[in-house]
């Protein structure tokens, strides 16, 4: 099989709107390293069909891209805007405790309601 490459270029949007520390859970985060791991690249695009997101794993972070929309020009380079990064911590005693991140937003996070409308008829 014919290995294909394709270049992807993500703009970090400056500075941060938000940034807030929360944890996630081992077996995410252990799978996350597996996964880049068995792929021996440097990181791995999965796509998040639910959101129409695009996360992009690499050693030190996780970056969300809108597929939709968020898209730049810097020094005559085209890319698309990083939504959010998840920067894990993985000093940890356990491979089963939870791993603290930090949750950088880069563009106003879009707050969506709990609950959907439905139409009663």
């Amino acid at each position: 099989m014919t290995e294909r490459v394709i270049r992807e270029t993500f703009f970090r949007p400056d500075p941060p709107v938000e940034r807030t520390q929360t944890t996630i859970p081992a077996a995410l985060y252990n799978g996350l390293r597996l996964l880049l791991k068995y792929t021996r690249r440097e990181a791995v695009f999965l796509p998040i069909r639910s959101m129409q997101y695009q996360a992009v794993v690499d050693r030190t972070e996780v970056i969300f891209i809108d597929s939709h929309g968020g898209y730049a020009h810097q020094d005559g380079e085209g890319g698309r805007l990083i939504r959010i990064a998840w920067r894990p911590r993985a000093a940890r005693s356990s491979l089963t405790e939870p791993v603290q991140c930090e949750i950088v937003y880069y563009l106003v996070p879009e707050r969506k309601p709990l609950y959907s409308c439905r139409t009663m008829g």
